[in-house]
């Protein structure tokens, strides 16, 4: 990766595909670079078992096929100082080698500090979030799904390998999933049959078909919410 991208990336929070960038044309890569783009939208698996757009709820139809842009999927831990606040993130992009520190070097370790929860007990200040860029195959439009529940994760953590296989065999492509839902019953019959988030892969879509996409997270993730 060109050196100055990725330091533009790194202060800027900017998803912009590499691979995508390297096979377009200049004008594509001038208009990607300088934000003349689609603007992503975060959504997220309810309790409920739908997938919704977070600024107003709005549902998306279960079965939406999208275009994974794995190169910008992003890892790390978030940290939420109440609503009005930006949160403190330390995350990066995983397929550029990001790796997470470990929950220890962050600091607030101790329990009896942290604020109570929604279970009534204390909630740890620290998250892993997972937040993986989506776009839908046939409106265009740029998702970025973002989870910090242990069934979301490992629904992303099934795409990312997914995709790390999709990157040696077939680098030149993206993976195209769509939107599903799966489930297990929980071990507590009061709670019943629990709906998780699951993205399984239906085909694949040329990295150049996606040299508009680019997000700035910098002012999007400022109201993000554990989910």
């Amino acid at each position: 990766m060109n050196e100055a991208l990725k330091a533009q990336r790194e202060k800027q929070g900017v998803i912009v595909p590499t691979g995508s960038l390297a096979g377009s044309s200049p004008v594509s890569a001038y208009l990607s670079q300088h934000a003349v783009s689609t603007t992503g939208t975060f959504i997220k698996f309810a309790k409920d078992g739908v997938y919704r757009k977070q600024k107003d709820d709005t549902a998306i139809p279960t079965g939406t096929e999208v275009t994974v842009v794995y190169d910008q999927i992003r890892v790390g831990w978030i940290r939420f100082n109440g609503r009005g606040q930006q949160p403190e993130r330390r995350m990066g992009p995983v397929f550029d080698g990001y790796v997470p520190e470990a929950r220890e070097s962050l600091g607030d370790s101790d329990p009896d500090k942290w604020e109570i929860g929604l279970s009534g007990k204390p909630a740890d200040p620290w998250q892993f979030q997972v937040l993986v860029p989506m776009q839908d195959t046939k409106t265009g439009e740029l998702y970025i799904f973002g989870t910090t529940s242990l069934t979301g994760r490992n629904a992303c953590d099934d795409v990312i390998a997914k995709c790390a296989r999709m990157l040696t065999m077939e680098p030149e492509f993206y993976p195209v999933v769509k939107l599903d839902v799966s489930g297990f019953q929980h071990r507590d019959d009061r709670i019943g049959w629990v709906k998780t988030p699951t993205f399984p892969r239906i085909g694949k879509a040329p990295k150049s078909d996606a040299s508009a996409v680019q997000t700035s997270l910098e002012d999007q993730l400022n109201d993000v919410i554990p989910f």
